[in-house]
């Protein structure tokens, strides 16, 4: 099992016109939500993958039509919520391929 996490690597914009920060929606290693912020508290690197979705024909659904390895530390974290969807992964597999 694993942790998928929307979270934002960008502070709030304060004052007329900012746009609303942009955040990643993450895959990682974690078995829960409270060990990913556990790990953010920590700062601790942080191992994952950025997923890159459409929405699916269900509702509350988001298919994973592409992945993408990442890392990061947890002070890079501004917030971090539980996303609101459902993820399918479409993707023929989680490519932490070795040499790729």
């Amino acid at each position: 099992m694993t942790c998928i996490a929307k979270i934002y690597f960008e502070r709030d914009e304060e004052g007329r016109g900012a746009r609303p920060p942009i955040f990643q929606i993450i895959r990682t290693e974690f078995q829960s939500f409270s060990d990913l912020l556990d790990a953010i508290e920590a700062d601790e690197n942080i191992r994952g993958q950025k997923l890159f979705t459409r929405r699916a024909e269900a509702e509350n659904t988001m298919e994973v039509v592409r992945v993408q390895p990442t890392y990061f530390r947890g002070v890079s974290v501004m917030r971090a919520y539980l996303p609101e969807w459902v993820y399918v992964d479409t993707t023929a597999s989680h490519p932490c391929r070795e040499g790729a």
